[in-house]
């Protein structure tokens, strides 16, 4: 078990095999006298009781699985189950779940009494070396993805590959590409060592250690810029297409998962970047070939989603409401000079 990150206010970071040990040391080290939990329904039946002994006493929220349920109406449920177990401002929330979790309820303990406590135990890969981490909090609004949210950070992060046992591959590729984003970001040779995924993902300490590398580079970042000002926007590469990709794909009934959709919005942000910045084009070569399509598909996920002009035009309108432009309906890029070497840049 691997601790103690803590810098700035930042969360404590755990790596563990035992993720229900690292949960009962957390709570005693919090000393939270009320303690509620946040967690799914998928997440309730599969991975729950490998916590019961830990949670058993707490008031236990479940929401429905699924981001169509990220919503301002789940919010308030939330809230109100947290108002109805006299939950204070002394108390403390665990959001025990996937990347809709620890958003949805991170976002509840950060407004319930203008601000509750709480610990992200991710269940997902994609939760782990993304959502958990960082303090983004939020809710979709008329399918805008995290349109209304705040920063907050969560006192402790717990990760660990032992939940990941009960998750489709399609749900391990989504977090996967989430780590190869950190790896172009930061770490040429990360990168090159994350071509071969198969053997990444088949070795729990080898994915550990990934993992680790990856939100310990995120949290330095942010540690940096907290609340996306500055170099933290960095960290939206391949998002500005990915989300639009994500977003349209709801709205024709065929939804990506949001790993799928970042693969994509990495493939175009690396295009974008050999043109743009002179990023080596064996870079974008090597993902599309070694990465991208073994995993994502030659569509790359994308069949039956950006067919017409129509759809275009809308991953167009799509990316200018992405929070991090500077200016509202003209989407920004962040792109690479190199790997470890990003840039902003518009269309």
């Amino acid at each position: 078990m691997k601790d103690a990150y803590s810098n700035k206010g930042m969360s404590r970071l755990t790596v563990t095999g035992n993720p229900a040990k690292a949960l009962r040391e957390a709570l005693e080290r919090e000393g939270a006298g009320r303690v509620a939990v946040v967690t799914d329904s998928n997440v309730e039946e599969k991975v729950m009781p490998m916590f019961r002994d830990v949670t058993e006493e707490c008031e236990t929220i479940v929401i429905p699985a699924g981001e169509e349920y990220k919503t301002p109406e789940t919010l308030i449920e939330v809230w109100r189950r947290l108002s109805g177990c006299g939950m204070t401002r002394s108390g403390l929330v665990v959001n025990i779940g996937g990347g809709v979790v620890t958003d949805l309820g991170g976002f509840a303990a950060a407004t319930f009494k203008r601000g509750v406590r709480c610990i992200n135990v991710a269940t997902t890969l994609l939760g782990a070396v993304d959502a958990a981490a960082g303090g983004k909090t939020a809710v979709d609004l008329d399918g805008l993805k995290n349109e209304v949210g705040v920063f907050r950070q969560p006192v402790e992060v717990i990760i660990s590959a032992s939940p990941f046992s009960t998750l489709p591959e399609r749900e391990l590729l989504s977090g996967y590409a989430e780590m190869v984003k950190t790896a172009l970001l930061t770490d040429e040779a990360f990168f090159h060592e994350l071509l071969d995924a198969r053997s990444v993902l088949g070795d729990p300490a080898r994915l550990e250690g990934a993992m680790e590398r990856c939100v310990r580079r995120k949290m330095e970042i942010v540690a940096s810029d907290p609340e996306e000002k500055g170099p933290r926007k960095m960290l939206n590469l391949g998002h500005t297409a990915g989300h639009a990709f994500e977003t349209l794909s709801h709205e024709k009934g065929r939804p990506m998962t949001h790993g799928a959709a970042v693969a994509a919005g990495l493939a175009v942000a690396l295009r974008l970047s050999v043109e743009r910045c002179g990023l080596d084009a064996s870079i974008s070569r090597d993902y599309e070939q070694r990465l991208l399509r073994p995993l994502y598909g030659d569509d790359w996920g994308l069949g039956g989603i950006v067919e017409t002009d129509a759809d275009r035009q809308r991953i167009v309108e799509l990316m200018g409401h992405d929070k991090k432009n500077s200016r509202a309906g003209e989407p920004e890029f962040v792109l690479l000079r190199e790997v470890g070497n990003p840039t902003v840049g518009g269309m």
